[in-house]
């Protein structure tokens, strides 16, 4: 193959959303969006300790020469003063160099940590020209666009459906695919997907459908990572029992997580009460929510929505006033 043509334009090619932190940089859920995406735009790093005195084992998928990496990290016996193992990307310098510091005990088990990295639309084309490498199809060249006319189609992958992917993000808290759901919408016929139409897509159904003020409202992303975001405890419950009382509502409840959900942000959050919560949680550094359904034995179904932010340091607090407000629904 001559050339292997990257053609992501059906979305823009905005990486980062509108009130995004500018110091976001390598975290998995800030990962910047394009039409070609693959394993949410991050580098998997497995990480082991080594023998005592020695760097840590590293080891990372997809495996690729898209990225490189710098492995200053120290294996070291039981330690209380531990400098704390971290990954970090020349995010600022648009590199894919990762340089991984601090010391791991020899004792603990291998952990994974992913970070995100710099051009989506690079990155897939690459990974996709190594596969063919290695099934022996050798690719000379790279080039952005949609310039080529004549296409002959060679294969065709149908995806799952978009309840699984709607299920993964609400479960997972899968911000890129948030965001390529709302720059999806936002397609015309003669447009790229974009976040401006898309959200008034999205503002035109919660007015029209769900009887919302969308004056009083502001959306800016689809994930909720901008802190231009505004909303209110009793918005989101109106737009929960709209949805209840919807064409929608098995397909939606499905796709919030249960109670001690194993696979998801609800992991190790109120387990006991199980199938009897369905639920989104939402977070940012003094930000902590949790909205959805409690199935109450005796009150019946409730929407709920707790919304709590302007504290500093951890959320354990606000996390465990949130369970003990459901547990009394749930128990009362």
């Amino acid at each position: 193959v001559d050339t292997l043509y990257l053609d992501a334009t059906l979305i823009d090619s905005m990486y980062y959303g509108k009130g995004w932190m500018w110091d976001e940089g390598s975290w998995w859920y800030a990962a910047p969006i394009g039409a070609l995406s693959v394993n949410d735009n991050c580098i998997d790093f497995y990480i082991a300790p080594g023998k005592i005195g020695n760097p840590a084992k590293i080891d990372h998928f997809p495996k690729t020469q898209y990225i490189s990496q710098t492995n200053k990290t120290t294996t070291v016996d039981d330690n209380a003063e531990l400098k704390k193992l971290k990954i970090e990307r020349d995010w600022a310098g648009r590199t894919n160099h990762f340089t991984i510091t601090g010391e791991i005990v020899n004792s603990d088990s291998s952990d994974t940590l992913q970070r995100n990295i710099h051009d989506p639309t690079l990155f897939t084309g690459t990974i996709f020209k190594e596969s063919l490498t290695k099934y022996g199809v050798q690719v000379d060249h790279f080039e952005k666009g949609n310039k080529i006319n004549n296409l002959e189609t060679i294969a065709i992958h149908n995806s799952g459906i978009l309840l699984a992917s709607a299920t993964n993000l609400m479960n997972e808290s899968d911000n890129l695919t948030a965001e390529i759901f709302i720059k999806i919408i936002g397609r015309g016929t003669e447009i790229e997907g974009n976040w401006k139409d898309g959200l008034d897509s999205v503002k035109t159904l919660l007015s029209d459908s769900a009887g919302i003020d969308t004056a009083k409202i502001r959306l800016v992303d689809g994930s909720g990572v901008s802190r231009y975001n505004l909303t209110s405890p009793d918005q989101l419950t109106r737009f929960l029992k709209w949805s209840y009382r919807s064409k929608y509502k098995d397909d939606f409840i499905s796709t919030l997580a249960v109670g001690g959900n194993k696979d998801g942000t609800m992991e190790k959050r109120l387990e006991k009460e199980g199938n009897l919560i369905r639920a989104k949680t939402g977070g940012l550094s003094g930000v902590s929510k949790l909205s959805g359904y409690i199935f109450s034995p005796k009150h019946g179904p409730l929407a709920f929505s707790i919304l709590i932010s302007g504290y500093t340091g951890s959320s354990k607090r606000a996390i465990q006033l949130q369970n003990k407000i459901i547990q009394t629904f749930v128990n009362d």
